[in-house]
């Protein structure tokens, strides 16, 4: 069994809960549903990540793109789904799913997937990339690009949580760990713990950004994060860990 099909029970798991997803674009002639993607294995580096696409069009290579302007082709594919979609009460068999395989930075933040028909007579087309978590007030601003669930011990898990966060305000602020919470599918809340960050506090000045991993240690095996908590802000990364 390949890596990419042990991950479909993964996408079945993710639909019900994925807000950001799905995603759609093209044309009568050419169109396609990004139903979601799920982080694979990564290093200090890379990060591989497996995006689920369905699409009318039987050849066609899809390329993301980061908001650097970089194109990541896929590694590898496989179909993601038997099966069909109910149009207008009836079962069309003429959209296929796949899941594709992509490795790319783990700092990349992705704003787009171009998709590029195989087919003479038709031209590539985009669909945004919207809803990657970042969330904000006047005085601080959030953006998540990762999240990577590692063994613990006795049977628990450790989240590393790959984040930056940015002073929006005209005064000093302290950064720590613990003001951070973590909230999984049932309400509960995890606090932050080890990081890179000290634990008695990180102070940025105004309009300063830090990158930093947030730990969160001692979690239960079968709490999936939902949602990060921060102050008076609420990020919903349900669709995205």
């Amino acid at each position: 069994m390949s890596d990419i099909t042990r991950l479909i029970l993964a996408f079945l798991l993710l639909a019900s809960s994925a807000a950001a997803f799905p995603l759609s674009g093209g044309s009568d002639q050419a169109h396609a549903v990004v139903y979601g993607v799920v982080n694979g294995a990564s290093d200090d580096e890379n990060i591989d990540i497996y995006v689920d696409i369905g699409s009318n069009l039987d050849y066609y290579t899809p390329v993301l793109v980061d908001d650097d302007d970089e194109f990541y082709s896929a590694v590898a594919s496989e179909d993601s789904a038997s099966g069909a979609i109910r149009i207008s009460g009836v079962l069309s068999s003429a959209n296929k799913r796949k899941i594709w395989q992509y490795v790319i930075p783990r700092t990349a933040v992705i704003k787009r997937v171009r998709l590029e028909p195989q087919d003479e007579g038709l031209a590539p087309f985009a669909i945004e990339w919207q809803g990657v978590p970042e969330v904000s007030d006047r005085n601080v601003s959030i953006k998540f690009y990762d999240a990577q669930k590692t063994d613990w011990y006795f049977g628990t898990n450790a989240w590393v949580f790959k984040l930056k966060i940015t002073n929006n305000g005209t005064q000093n602020l302290m950064v720590r760990p613990g003001d951070f919470t973590i909230r999984d599918q049932y309400s509960w809340e995890y606090p932050g713990g080890d990081s890179v960050v000290a634990e008695s506090g990180t102070q940025l000045i105004p309009g300063e950004s830090m990158k930093f991993d947030l730990d969160v240690l001692k979690t239960s095996p079968l709490s999936r994060p939902v949602e990060l908590q921060y102050g008076g802000l609420t990020m919903d990364i349900s669709a995205w860990v």
